[in-house]
């Protein structure tokens, strides 16, 4: 066997969240390895959707614009349609503006965007293989790892010379999916946290799809069931040829011997050209790991919580993780994290993982709500209040809400983590009521530092990164001198930035607002703490 290598951080798993992750510690000056057993191009599509708090986090990354240019064609609507068949009736709709006639909301300085993974995955590898130090490794798999007292050694083979080797690191990032090894090994259960379904997925290419129905553009067909629920959805993954159709197994329905083609002219309403590329079975599981970290060893994306498609919630929720250990991981390795910080990872993520989980259940649960309507797709007057009927059951379950879920994207706090310094009772207004459907900026503790656009043409988002960012706001906020020299004599990258915009200290709401690297509130006041040390101390995990 070759020499051992060495790094700072090995990643289990080469998909966005793994990759997101070495993006983020490479830009933190962090080396490590990713470990991917396949080659780095994905043939099929899985996810689609870039939301917008992910967004910013390219914005951060500097990739937001080759996001947005990867080929998703910017007119396509992105609507939500509810039919009986592409051929059959169209029951509702909910209609969302394209990429390009969507106004940006005044609260973020990107939008979501649809970006499917065989174009995202491609993005984040090319840029975090731009750091130094930085190594994708395709066709490499991660085998088996150990735990000592102050590293993770790793086995792997490269899937090319067929030769095995080992790594030695400080760390290691489990983004290795639902399946992956490594949460077993470390004896890792989770809790299920809903039904699971059972479903199969087709990928098929086709220029047909719109040559033989009168239904107008979107980004979701939703197939009604006469029995009750949705039978599957149609989902265009390029906006032209290629196109996934999600199929939902009935209880009690057999798997095995499941005909594509039938469930595809189903869905469709008749039979047209096609090539199927694809049909993979899948089980929507709703599950939670019962820790997100064990001694050295981190888990991210999948391998620490499974979600319901519903919302487009899993990915961008794994690469909020991927944001929150990165800078933890980073400062733990340059000295300046305390003994609390990477515990805090857990606090945090697997918090936010449990509201994120419960209301991916919320949205899986609306579909169980529709009732069983024989004439939905018959023609004629029964039919028509069959179809009046399901459209108003749609309307008043809420149905649009699946994807008006910033509130929750962006909206979650992390106040009851033990490196975010609590809001003093008393203090003022009490914080904005959390609604995953509705985002309301704040600076509460724990929460998203608020968007606004400077003089300049920056957005306040462009300020928050490298280190830790004390906003001074307003006519005359208080000198911040004993708190940037606490950073200093503690080793935490610290800046001070002045902003005399009215509105944003309005927007604000406290003349000093300290900032994480991540872009999350750590410690806010309309005066200097009267111990400043112990402010820096604990929002850098040493109290």
């Amino acid at each position: 066997m070759a020499p051992t290598q060495q790094t700072d951080v090995v990643i289990a798993g080469g998909g966005p969240v793994g990759l997101s992750a070495a993006v983020e510690l490479g830009s933190r000056g962090v080396r490590c390895i990713v470990l991917e057993q396949n080659a780095g191009v994905l043939p099929l599509p899985k996810m689609n959707h870039v939301n917008t708090r992910s967004m910013e986090q390219c914005r951060r990354w500097g990739i937001a614009r080759r996001v947005r240019e990867a080929g998703w064609p910017p007119d396509h609507p992105l609507d939500a349609a509810y039919v009986t068949s592409l051929a059959g009736y169209e029951v509702q709709r909910f209609e969302q503006p394209s990429q390009r006639d969507r106004p940006l909301a005044d609260y973020t300085p990107e939008g979501s965007q649809r970006c499917p993974q065989i174009w995202f995955d491609p993005i984040l590898a090319d840029h975090a293989a731009s750091f130094p130090g930085v190594e994708v490794r395709f066709r490499n798999r991660f085998d088996a790892f150990e735990q000592t007292g102050d590293a993770v050694s790793v086995r792997a083979t490269d899937l090319e010379s067929g030769e095995p080797y080992a790594i030695e690191a400080r760390y290691l990032v489990a983004a290795d999916g639902a399946g992956g090894q490594v949460r077993r090994a470390l004896g890792i259960e989770r809790d299920q946290t809903g039904p699971s379904v059972d479903q199969f997925a087709i990928t098929l290419r086709t220029k047909h799809l719109f040559d033989f129905h009168d239904k107008r553009r979107a980004a979701f067909f939703f197939v009604l069931d006469a029995g009750g629920g949705v039978r599957g959805v149609i989902t265009p993954t390029d906006g032209e040829e290629l196109w996934r159709f999600n199929w939902t197994v009935r209880r009690g329905e057999p798997t095995e011997g499941f005909d594509a083609d039938a469930a595809v002219r189903r869905l469709a309403g008749r039979d047209f050209d096609y090539e199927i590329l694809d049909v993979m079975p899948w089980t929507i599981r709703l599950t939670l790991a019962q820790r997100y970290l064990q001694g050295r060893v981190l888990l991210a994306g999948d391998a620490a919580r499974t979600l319901s498609p519903t919302g487009g919630l899993g990915m961008n929720t794994g690469i909020g993780d991927a944001v929150d250990l990165g800078w933890k991981l980073a400062a733990s390795l340059q000295g300046w994290g305390g003994p609390r910080l990477l515990e805090s990872y857990d606090a945090e993520r697997r918090g936010t993982g449990a509201q994120i989980n419960a209301e991916s259940l919320r949205n899986m649960v609306r579909f169980g709500t529709l009732q069983a309507r024989d004439a939905l797709d018959d023609a004629g007057e029964e039919g028509d209040v069959a179809r009046a009927e399901a459209a108003e059951a749609l309307v008043k379950g809420d149905f649009e809400l699946e994807f008006k879920n910033d509130g929750l994207n962006m909206g979650y706090r992390y106040e009851d983590s033990p490196i975010v310094v609590p809001e003093t009772v008393g203090d003022g207004p009490e914080a904005p009521q959390y609604d995953p459907n509705h985002y309301v900026q704040t600076s509460w503790p724990g929460s998203r530092a608020p968007h606004a656009w400077l003089a300049d043409g920056r957005s306040m988002l462009d300020l928050f990164g490298p280190g830790f960012v004390l906003l001074r706001l307003g006519d005359s906020p208080p000198d911040a001198a004993l708190l940037s020299d606490a950073a200093r004599a503690q080793g935490v990258p610290f800046e001070s930035v002045r902003i005399d915009d009215a509105a944003v200290a309005v927007l604000y709401e406290r003349a000093l607002v300290l900032v994480r690297p991540d872009g999350h509130v750590a410690w806010r006041g309309d005066t200097l703490p009267t111990e400043p040390a112990d402010v820096i101390a604990r929002i850098r995990g040493a109290a």
